[in-house]
This record gives structure tokens, sequence and C-alpha cells, in this order.
């Protein structure tokens, strides 16, 4: 019986404390926002440049990540420096512009990142998941 009283006064404390605004249980840790890289596409109308697709950057930011723009075109060492800022890389959908070296560098990392016991996700939509399913393919080659 008097476990039970105790356990009633406990409960009843602790409702009467956050009825004065006050927070009985610990606060949550800061969670750690997802730094994603979506890979941009050669823009088809003008030559040089690239674009990245509102879809894709509203797709991630739903989901509570931050967006950063892959360059395409751009080396790998870049690539790979960028890479180790980022915990994730969407591959997106859209036209059928050649395989990228960027896409490349990013599922190669994604495979190390794997062989450490490291969680890095690649996400390939449409033409993205084509590209990883040509990228290891060509990795399981030996390519």
């Amino acid at each position: 019986m008097r476990a039970l009283l105790c356990i009633a006064a406990g409960a009843a404390a602790v409702a009467v404390e956050k009825r004065r605004g006050r927070v009985s249980s610990p606060p949550l840790p800061p969670q750690k926002v997802p730094v994603i890289g979506i890979l941009a596409q050669p823009s088809t109308r003008t030559p040089f440049k690239q674009y990245v697709a509102s879809s894709y950057v509203k797709w991630v930011e739903m989901a509570g990540g931050v967006a950063v723009p892959l360059s395409y075109v751009a080396t790998n060492a870049t690539t790979l420096n960028l890479l180790k800022q980022l915990d994730g890389v969407l591959l997106p959908g859209g036209s059928n512009p050649p395989l990228p070296d960027a896409a490349r560098v990013s599922v190669e990392y994604a495979l190390e990142a794997s062989k450490r016991n490291e969680s890095f996700p690649v996400w390939g939509t449409c033409l993205g998941f084509e590209w990883l399913v040509e990228i290891l393919a060509l990795t399981r080659r030996g390519k």
C-alpha cells in the first residue's frame, strides 16, 4: 500500500510541475541534422551550367536534412573532399546524361564506409538508380 501511495504522490508531483510550466523530465539531446549531397545535372539549355531540381531539395528538407549540391563535373579529389563532410548522397533522375565520375566516387565512398562498419546511404531515383546499378556492376567486375 505504501508503494502505491509513493507512486501516486510522484505522479501528482510531476503533474503539478507541468502545470507550473516546468518539465520534470530531462531535455532530449540535440539531434544531428543530416547533410545530404544531391548530384547536380548538366543543363540541356545552357552549356557549362548545372542545376539541382528544387523537388529533390524540398524532399531532403521535408525529412529534416540539409541539401548540398554535388557538382556533376567536379574532380574526384573535390568530390571526395565534399563527401567526407556529408551524411549521404542522392542521385537524381532526369534526362539521360552519361555516368558522371562524381556518382562513381560517391558509391565507392559508400562501399568503403560500409567496410569500416559506417553508414553512408546513397539513394538513386530513376536515372540515379540506373547509375547505381551500372556502378555496382562495374565494381563487381573489378573495373
